[in-house]
């Protein structure tokens, strides 16, 4: 079961707010002017509310990684361009396209958390994109690569989902004993969860020294224990970084092709939460 209360939150999440994505004309830096970070006040000329918990917002917490393939065949080009992402409506966007850009067919975006940690709960409230062609993914990376490149450093896929299986969420873990196709390992399990594309779910990583476990709604669907198992199977003693992106096509993403149709094709990211366990 998953256990909310046991942690508290920390990084760019402010509990007491429904929207995580707050314009920068509302939160007053600590110099007094309006900025990306500091107090949040409830109106445009800054005036004190009750509420003075500090927040960041997260489109500023996130830097964007444009680029080519990235190894996987891909077929998009990642761009920072407001048409693949932005922040609209107190949501996080994240657009894929069809179009010519240097040399792809496609465009999207790919980012990343700028700050890491070891260790917590990870959870993003988020409707993923629907098409086939389209790849999906939640997911962290290690910041200092510990035990070497990957895979040697591990992975963490909170989730994955592959337009031309609609519904079908992936968690995993790579390591240097496993990684790539993890099909007949215990480090991966699909499951089948409904309306992923048409309204908004939570999915969870919980993440600590013992354990590896994610979960969509709060239902447990992986699980990786440590145990006794040496470092080629547990590299998950080191802060980690978090992505999101839309990846076109690829060695996944494109084995039932890639339909033109579908674009534009968009995830929505109603939240980003960093938690922490408490002691």
């Amino acid at each position: 079961m998953c256990i909310r209360d046991s942690y508290i939150p920390r990084g760019w999440e402010n509990e007491n707010f429904t929207k995580r994505l707050v314009s920068s004309a509302y939160l007053k830096t600590k110099d007094g002017k309006p900025g990306l970070e500091g107090t949040y006040y409830r109106n445009k000329k800054l005036k004190p509310s009750k509420n003075k918990q500090p927040i960041t917002r997260i489109d500023k917490e996130l830097n964007w990684v444009t680029g080519g393939g990235w190894g996987n065949n891909e077929a998009q080009y990642y761009t920072d361009e407001p048409k693949n992402v932005r922040v609209k409506n107190g949501k996080l966007i994240i657009e894929a396209l069809k179009e010519d850009f240097y040399g792809s067919k496609y465009t999207s975006s790919r980012i990343k958390t700028k700050k890491s940690w070891k260790y917590g709960r990870f959870e993003i409230r988020a409707k993923l994109p629907q098409g086939i062609g389209t790849w999906a993914a939640f997911w962290g990376l290690p910041t200092e690569w510990k035990y070497g490149n990957w895979p040697n450093s591990g992975e963490i896929d909170v989730l994955e989902h592959v337009g031309f299986e609609e519904g079908h969420i992936v968690s995993s873990v790579h390591n240097i004993a496993h990684h790539g196709d993890l099909s007949r390992s215990d480090q991966t399990k699909y499951v089948i969860a409904k309306n992923v594309v048409n309204s908004f779910n939570d999915f969870v990583l919980e993440w600590d020294e013992k354990e590896i476990k994610t979960f969509i709604n709060d239902k447990l669907i992986f699980s990786y224990p440590k145990n006794d198992q040496p470092w080629e199977r547990w590299p998950f003693d080191e802060k980690f970084h978090f992505i999101l992106n839309i990846a076109i096509g690829g060695n996944w993403g494109g084995m039932k092709g890639i339909d033109d149709n579908a674009f534009p094709t968009k995830m929505e990211i109603e939240h980003f939460r960093v938690y922490k366990k408490k002691t």
